[in-house]
Order: structure tokens, then C-alpha cells, then sequence
């Protein structure tokens, strides 16, 4: 017995199978609550101090006690820091206090932050016929006409890639919400996307694997307690 032991420890080990990248990564706390709009908010337009007394106003009249404590610009829209996590009615008090400061007509929505799902388009038009690089607001002109618009809830700014130095071509980055459950990666990813006259399709893309995240801004490089 101890000489097959031996025979077997002279083996060489077997390789471990290569992990699979990640496309979700778990977002920031639940106590924050995250306001957007499709539109999304003109930057300069809306006072987060006004913002934060129009929905503690209607929490009040809701009878919540939910304290909603300071608001912040992030994501592409507001955080709304709370002392608690928010019910479903009481995401609702926030979207209807929000919503008339907000772009006539602006679709509002206020949604727990649960994980961000990270997707790519790719060989995106990088340059049109005149010779202008397409703009991050030209593509979620493109993304709004998606049935599945309602969906894709932007964390952060897109992120335009040009593929080479002399490339006609870029790769567009954007990070969503998503559920625990994958729901909106099932909504989205595979879904066909029309850009200019080429029809480019929505993918998934890999997160920052072994990069810190930081679970106050949601941004990779740091740590929470170096933000």
C-alpha cells in the first residue's frame, strides 16, 4: 500500500479546470435605494438636497418610517442612502417624490441594487460616414428603441472602445443592474441590436476578475475603506 501511495505521489497532479470568468458581480448594500430615469438626468439640472426633501416629503405622507438620509450622484443617476432596506411600497413613495423634478415625461424608477451585470457591443460603427466617432448618448438612443429597454438599467457611464488605432470598428462596454437570479441577463444578453444600418448583437462581457470593488462608489481599483 505504501508503495502505490508513493507510485501516486510521483504523478504529476492534475490540473484544476480554469474557473469561468464572471459576468455578475454582487452590487453595494441593499440600504441604498438607486434613481434612474430614460431619459437620464441632465447633469446639474436636479439639486440632491431638493431631491432628498421632495421624497422624505412623501415618504411622511406615506406614514413610512423609512429615513432616507443623503443622496448622491452615481450609477448614472442618485443613490438614495437609507437607514433601512426599503419595502415595495416604499420605493414607490421615492419614485413618485422623484419623479417631478425629473424631465417632462421621463420614465423614473427607483430599485433596490442588487448585482451588476457587465455586457459588450461589438464591431460597433466606430466612425460615421462624416468622419465623427459615435457618442456613449447616440447608442442609448439605439438602446431605448430595444423592447427590452426597461432592462437595461445603466450603473455607469458606456464606455466606447475603438478596436484599433486604424480600426472603423470599437467595442461598447455597459454595465447594468441585475438580480441574484440572472433575470435581466436572460432579457437582454443575445438580444439583437440595430446601430446605423448594422445590426450588432448584445454579449456578455467579463468582469474585473481579482480587482478590488468597491462597495461605496462600485467602481474596481480600491477598497471600500480607501474611498
Amino acid at each position: 500500500m505504501d508503495r502505490l501511495r508513493a507510485m501516486q505521489s510521483q504523478q504529476s497532479p492534475t490540473r484544476p479546470g480554469q474557473k469561468k470568468a464572471k459576468v455578475t458581480v454582487h452590487g453595494p448594500s441593499r440600504w441604498k435605494v438607486l434613481l434612474t430615469s430614460n431619459p437620464p438626468p441632465v447633469e446639474g439640472m436636479l439639486s440632491p438636497d431638493f431631491l432628498l426633501s421632495s421624497i422624505s416629503a412623501l415618504l411622511l405622507a406615506h406614514c413610512s418610517t423609512l429615513v432616507a438620509e443623503v443622496i448622491t450622484l452615481a450609477y448614472g443617476g442618485f443613490t438614495v442612502s437609507c437607514d433601512r432596506v426599503a419595502t415595495q411600497e416604499e420605493l414607490y413613495a421615492i419614485r413618485d417624490g422623484a419623479t417631478p423634478l425629473f424631465l417632462a415625461g421621463a420614465h423614473v424608477m427607483a430599485i433596490l441594487p442588487t448585482s451588476m451585470l457587465y455586457l459588450k457591443l461589438v464591431d460597433v460603427l466606430y466612425l460615421s460616414l462624416a468622419g465623427q466617432t459615435i457618442a456613449p448618448e447616440k447608442v442609448l438612443e439605439f438602446i431605448h428603441r430595444l423592447l427590452v429597454a426597461s432592462s437595461v438599467i445603466l450603473m455607469a457611464p458606456l464606455q466606447v472602445v475603438c478596436n484599433l488605432v486604424a480600426s472603423d470598428t470599437a467595442t461598447i462596454y455597459l454595465n447594468i443592474a441585475n438580480m441574484v437570479s440572472g433575470a435581466r441577463a436572460k432579457e437582454v444578453i443575445g438580444k439583437p441590436l440595430q446601430m446605423g444600418g448594422k445590426v450588432t448583437y448584445i454579449c456578455a462581457a467579463k468582469a474585473n476578475p481579482g480587482v478590488a470593488l468597491c462597495q461605496c462608489c462600485w467602481k474596481w481599483g480600491h477598497l471600500s475603506s480607501a474611498c
